[in-house]
C-alpha cells in the first residue's frame, strides 16, 4: 500500500472542512436557536475538520523522512482460513443501509430497522437465531420506547400508527 494515500485523504479532510465553513457562510441564518450562535455548529464543525485534517498532514509528512520507501511492507494480518477479505460485504451493508434511508419513511421504524439489523448481522456473519432475532428486535423496541416516550421524540411508524395510537403509545397528529 503506498502511504501518500494518507496524505492525500488528510488533504480531502481539510478541503471538506473548509468547504463546510464557505457553505456555511454563504447561507443565510435560519430563524432556529442555535447555542453556539447563528450556525455556530458548521462553523463549529468545519474548523475541527480543518485542524484534524492539518494535524493528519502533519503526521504524515513528520513521518516521511524516516522511512526509506512509501510502500508499506508487511503491514496487517493475513486473511483467516475460510474467510477472505472481499469487498463484496461492504457494498451489501451499504446496499441495505440506502434501502433502510429509502424505505424508513412509507414502511416505518419499528417493521424496517429489525430486518435491516438482522440483514447487517447476516452479512458479518453472525447467524446464531437468539442473535438475529433477540439482538433487532430488542434494540428497536428499546430504542424506540426511549426516543417516543421519554424523549417524546416522533418517530415514522408507517403502517402501525392506527395500532400505536389504539395503543396510546404515539399521538395521531404524527
Amino acid at each position: 500500500m503506498d502511504r501518500r494515500g494518507d496524505l492525500a485523504f488528510a488533504a480531502v479532510v481539510v478541503l471538506y472542512g473548509v468547504a463546510l465553513v464557505v457553505a456555511t457562510a454563504l447561507q443565510e441564518p435560519g430563524p432556529q436557536f442555535d447555542p453556539l450562535g447563528k450556525q455556530g455548529l458548521p462553523y463549529a464543525t468545519g474548523v475541527l475538520l480543518m485542524i484534524a485534517g492539518g494535524a493528519l498532514a502533519l503526521r504524515r509528512l513528520r513521518t516521511w523522512r524516516s522511512e526509506t520507501s512509501n510502500i508499506v511492507y508487511q503491514e496487517g494480518v493475513e486473511d483467516e482460513e475460510g474467510y477472505p477479505a472481499s469487498v463484496f460485504g461492504p457494498i451489501l451493508v451499504g446496499a441495505v443501509l440506502a434501502a433502510y434511508a429509502i424505505s424508513l419513511p412509507f414502511v416505518g421504524y419499528l417493521i424496517s430497522t429489525p430486518i435491516v439489523m438482522a440483514a447487517g448481522l447476516w452479512i458479518l456473519d453472525r447467524r446464531q437465531p437468539a442473535l438475529l432475532v433477540g439482538l433487532p428486535f430488542g434494540f428497536t423496541v428499546v430504542v424506540f420506547l426511549v426516543f417516543s416516550q421519554v424523549l417524546s421524540v416522533p418517530i415514522p411508524v408507517g403502517p402501525l400508527t392506527d395500532v400505536l395510537v389504539d395503543l396510546n403509545l404515539i399521538d395521531r397528529v404524527r
